[in-house]
């Protein structure tokens, strides 16, 4: 039994080489299929066992990461994941059976399974997809600046890039693709290339804060600024652990901000508050 990978639009399998076919992990096939639980696909399986056959769907001991050591792994031929994909009610699933459809033409065209005819490969870079992804984020930013500024704002943004990473975006390890993509945002952020916004009249709202619940949300908002802050610094092991929790640490961590950054006034307001009632109790 052997690995290899397979790719399916930013999915990548650990393929298990089975006789000649490729089997796929039912982790993995959950993540392809837009799941955020690893074990959504399991659950679909066994609630539709009946319909599987043993050419279908297996169990076999891989070594797992770190000190885990042997693991049992649930696995699927393709015909077994195409069927998942058939109860799977989720966006992609549909491009996902056609996918998985191709390779078993590739398969019945070469009498077995051959990697090098199947498998999207980079071994080395950014995928195709990844590319274009940075290229659509560089573009979107480029025109979000004023046009003085966009000539040297596209140069900037690649050579951020080339100075963080040492080689051009497309060289990029493909597991950095989050990291290129967020950098590019820091920096047109940071080195204040966008046009300042206009404040727009805010419509008041007549409910006063007491002093408790003032000091009350001061609290939330510090804890809010934590965990922003912890969830930004787990993204990149999680990724490194293949865990499908990275991408929700990735939007989490970068979308408190935002709101946070809205409520400035109302964060040093409630925080005076808390201080001035801590003085209070302190003496």
């Amino acid at each position: 039994m052997s690995s290899t990978s397979l790719v399916f639009q930013n999915t990548q399998f650990d393929v298990i080489d089975q006789d000649g076919q490729p089997w796929l992990k039912a982790a993995d096939i959950a993540r392809a299929l837009g799941y955020a639980r690893e074990d959504s696909v399991s659950r679909i399986y066994y609630r539709n066992s009946d319909e599987f056959t043993g050419a279908m769907s297996g169990a076999v001991k891989l070594t797992g990461p770190g000190n885990l050591g042997e693991i049992t792994v649930r696995i699927f031929s393709l015909r077994g994941a195409h069927l998942l994909a058939m109860f799977a009610r989720t966006a992609v699933a549909k491009a996902f059976r056609k996918w998985v459809l191709d390779i078993l033409d590739s398969v019945a065209k070469t009498g077995g399974y051959r990697p090098e005819a199947t498998r999207e490969v980079h071994l080395l870079g950014l995928s195709k997809d990844h590319q274009d992804a940075v290229k659509a984020h560089h573009k979107a930013i480029v025109s979000a600046a004023p046009a003085d500024k966009r000539a040297k704002l596209s140069i900037t943004l690649w050579s951020s890039v080339k100075s963080k990473f040492g080689c051009s975006y497309k060289d990029v390890p493909d597991s950095d693709f989050i990291n290129v993509v967020s950098l590019m945002s820091r920096v047109a952020i940071e080195g204040e290339w966008m046009p300042a916004q206009k404040e727009l009249p805010q419509k008041q709202t007549g409910y006063l804060l007491t002093e408790q619940e003032a000091a009350a949300l001061s609290g939330v908002f510090s804890k809010a600024e934590r965990a922003a802050d912890l969830l930004r610094r787990l993204e990149a092991p999680l990724r490194m652990m293949k865990s499908p929790l990275a991408a929700g640490a990735f939007d989490s961590g970068h979308e408190i901000w935002p709101f946070l950054s809205n409520t400035k006034k109302v964060r040093e307001y409630c925080r005076q508050t808390y201080l001035s009632m801590e003085r209070r109790v302190l003496g």
